[in-house]
């Protein structure tokens, strides 16, 4: 298939992470390739001089040729260059967790009540990249990336995809939610409250992938007077430039850097002395709510046990209490 197609899955560590590269780009040789690959004209005498023991008068890569072209005369074949990816691997991964977006509740109102702890926030994923010099050969076909986060937004995966042309430098970006809007339930007494943060894990993957340029095909060229016989003549490329002691191959390096957040969740701590209370993954959809009242507060006036059986035998009989909310929303 003609085109190059990067897929890249960029998880949470090493071994969920993964790229794979396919496709290639052909095309006739172009006359700066010619000079990339020292297949001028006199150096590609001499390769062909080394190979058959003489160098011809004329030698050719493409059409035209004197002689009524003797490519399309005989049937030969141009020097094509190819290019197709050859290695592609993980470099490395640095992660750490990171406070995306807190928010304080507290129950302002005389009865225990119920609070949603859910808690979201917008962030980017992104994607760049770097390449080695490309401007020594030609390559015309799109490179066409699709990307997956796993892990993000609600516990799932998200993804994008782009188009890039040989050699461009870009930074592409993909907004996404993570942390979850419903679901997330708590219980507090009178009185109390209960700061909700949102976690994630916010990492960078580093990708190389690396592309071979060769050569196919074959050089037409002329002797005169004949040379064993003949006039005109064909040779393999490659044939001429072992000979010859030119390389066959070029190398192309491009790097790529995916930034991205994933593995979220819910901390609810203690807003007087920061302790942990409990951890609430944020995909996790919740039946029952996160009973807080039995836990010990910090805080001096919190409601003893007896005010706490008190205030659930009234919660039976009225409705929810007043509550108030505060957010505060971070990105770090």
């Amino acid at each position: 298939m003609a085109g190059i197609r990067v897929s890249i899955d960029a998880g949470s560590d090493s071994s969920s992470s993964k790229i794979a590269v396919s496709g290639y780009d052909e095309h006739v040789i172009t006359d700066k390739e010619r000079g990339t690959y020292d297949i001028g004209d006199a150096s590609l005498k001499r390769a062909i001089g080394a190979n058959r023991g003489r160098q011809p008068n004329d030698a050719f890569v493409k059409s035209p040729t004197p002689w009524g072209d003797l490519y399309k005369t005989y049937g030969w074949r141009e020097v094509h260059t190819y290019t197709s990816p050859s290695q592609a691997y993980v470099t490395g991964i640095q992660s750490e967790p990171v406070i995306v977006a807190t928010k304080t509740l507290t129950n302002n109102s005389s009865i225990p009540a119920e609070f949603d702890a859910g808690i979201s926030e917008q962030v980017t994923n992104t994607v760049s990249n770097t390449w080695s010099s490309t401007h020594s050969i030609e390559v015309s076909q799109e490179f066409n990336y699709d990307v997956k986060f796993l892990g993000a937004g609600g516990g799932g995966s998200t993804s994008f995809s782009y188009t890039h042309q040989w050699g461009q430098e870009k930074t592409e970006e993909k907004s996404t939610t993570v942390g979850t809007t419903s679901g997330v339930k708590v219980t507090l007494n009178p009185g109390q409250s209960v700061v909700a943060k949102l976690v994630a894990t916010r990492g960078v993957l580093n990708y190389r992938i690396i592309y071979k340029a060769t050569l196919n095909g074959g050089t037409a060229y002329n002797y005169n007077p004949t040379h064993e016989g003949h006039h005109f003549w064909w040779s393999p490329i490659n044939n001429i430039l072992n000979s010859g002691n030119l390389s066959t191959e070029r190398s192309f390096t491009e790097d790529l850097q995916v930034g991205y957040y994933s593995d979220s969740k819910v901390e609810l701590t203690d807003p007087k002395t920061g302790r942990l209370l409990g951890v609430l993954p944020a995909h996790t959809k919740y039946s029952t709510p996160l009973d807080m009242r039995d836990l010990k507060w910090a805080d001096p006036k919190a409601p003893s046990e007896e005010t706490n059986g008190n205030a659930s035998e009234e919660d039976e009989n009225s409705s929810e209490g007043e509550s108030s909310q505060e957010e505060h929303h971070e990105e770090q």
